[in-house]
This record gives structure tokens, C-alpha cells and sequence, in this order.
């Protein structure tokens, strides 16, 4: 397991090397592991509905979906 958090909402949820192995065959997110952690205890925005976590990058302009 590479990490185990609990979210904003108070569930449990973890990140299993084979999730890791999938995300990182998009290169740029190998560096985003701290990102993806920090998105799901406090997003800048959260979708209810279907459990979307969102962070919005001010200088890049884009938001990180988890």
C-alpha cells in the first residue's frame, strides 16, 4: 500500500501500488503523490455525487481530479 488517509468526509481511503503503477504511466503525475494526498483531505472543491476531489492550480490553471 503506498498510502492510507482518511477524506474530508471521514472515510477511509488508500492508494494500492497497483493503482500507483497505473498513475504513473502518465509521467507527469509521478510527482503529484503529495497532491493527490493533500486533494482528498482538503480539496478546493468537492462533487458529492460521485466522490470528486478537485485542487485548483493558480499558475497553471488547471485543476488536479482525484
Amino acid at each position: 500500500m503506498i498510502f492510507e488517509i482518511t477524506d474530508k468526509t471521514g472515510r477511509k481511503i488508500y492508494l494500492s501500488n497497483e493503482r500507483w503503477k497505473h498513475i504513473n504511466l502518465h509521467s507527469y503525475m509521478a510527482s503529484k503523490l503529495e497532491d493527490i494526498k493533500n486533494t482528498l483531505i482538503i480539496p478546493n472543491k468537492f462533487d458529492d455525487t460521485i466522490k470528486n476531489y478537485y485542487t485548483y492550480y493558480k499558475n497553471k490553471k488547471r485543476y488536479l481530479l482525484v
